[in-house]
């Protein structure tokens, strides 16, 4: 038995051929894992996914264009963010003493369950003023 190959245009072209055409909806970007807004003279960055190394940059370069358009005091609502990794730490951090050194101010809001403990354990909790937070319950 003889295996035939055939030559690498047309199996490409095949390929091609049989891949699917996204339409429009598909190819549209996915949703930003950041909100920012104005609340009472504060801006709000709401996360809505895991704070990691994909969502953290968005996050510090937020808080760097709050920053250069004057806003000193800024609240991270994490009320939508399921978890926080090093690498979310590391950003939340970062933003704390970036607003600090500014003369600002960094609150997190809604820091509840494994997201409060992550920070409890690593003894991060008194870097950041808090509301509406809580520990996990017993």
């Amino acid at each position: 038995m003889k295996l035939r190959l055939l030559p690498l245009c047309s199996f490409l072209s095949v390929i091609i051929s049989l891949a699917p055409t996204l339409s429009a909806q598909e190819a549209s970007p996915a949703p930003s894992p950041l909100s920012i807004q104005e609340e009472k003279g504060l801006t709000v960055v709401a996360i809505s996914q895991k704070l990691d190394a994909v969502t953290s940059p968005l996050l510090q370069d937020a808080v760097k264009r709050s920053l250069e358009a004057g806003s000193k005091s800024l609240v991270i609502d994490l009320e939508a963010c399921p978890a926080i990794d090093d690498i979310g730490v590391s950003a939340l951090l970062t933003c704390h003493f970036s607003l600090a050194k500014a003369g600002g101010s960094l609150c997190l809001r809604h820091l509840q369950g494994q997201n409060y403990e992550t920070l409890a354990q690593l003894e991060m909790l008194d870097y950041f003023e808090l509301l509406d937070s809580a520990p996990l319950k017993p």
